[in-house]
């Protein structure tokens, strides 16, 4: 019955429909552009609440981008980040999450030396209590995906040398 009901949903896929090897199921959501999947151990039956032998797995993206500001010196909370499209260095958001100490330290070592008045990016002027930065330095970042421009969920892997 179910089956019946989403047959005609191009973005929901019945499990049994994917290949039973995990890492050929997880290539098939990753090339089909899926959020992410419902992993369930088959011999497992639905019982409520939080079980491992239910799991879901989310997509994400990993990317580097340059970094052109950060939002606020004196309490550090997240950094401004673009990236490269042609000459014009494109706003991609805000990352919050992920940072170790080290990475954080250098960020703000930057900031003593690498302010500029006037935002990098071509498309996002003005920021309250932005640090602007000339945008030497590159981060990776993991998301989820690009909306509108801007990286859903993103989380803050590590700072990129060169």
């Amino acid at each position: 019955m179910l089956e019946d009901m989403i047959a005609d949903v191009p973005m929901v896929l019945p499990c049994r429909r994917l290949p039973e090897e995990g890492g050929e199921a997880w290539d098939v959501v990753r090339a089909r552009g899926y959020e992410g999947m419902v992993a369930k151990d088959p011999r497992s039956t639905y019982r409520a609440g939080a079980t491992r032998a239910w799991i879901k797995v989310k997509v994400r993206h990993d990317s580097v981008f340059a970094i052109g500001g950060i939002r606020d010196a004196n309490a550090f909370d997240g950094v401004l980040i673009g990236e490269r499209v042609g000459e014009n260095l494109h706003y991609r958001g805000v990352v919050e999450w992920g940072f170790r100490a080290a990475d954080v330290l250098e960020l703000i070592r930057t900031v003593r030396t690498a302010r500029t008045p006037n935002s990098p990016f071509c498309d996002h002027r003005s920021m309250r209590g932005a640090v602007w930065l000339t945008p030497h330095l590159r981060a990776e970042v993991s998301y989820a995906e690009l909306v509108e421009g801007r990286l859903r969920a993103p989380s803050w892997r590590r700072l990129v040398s060169g």
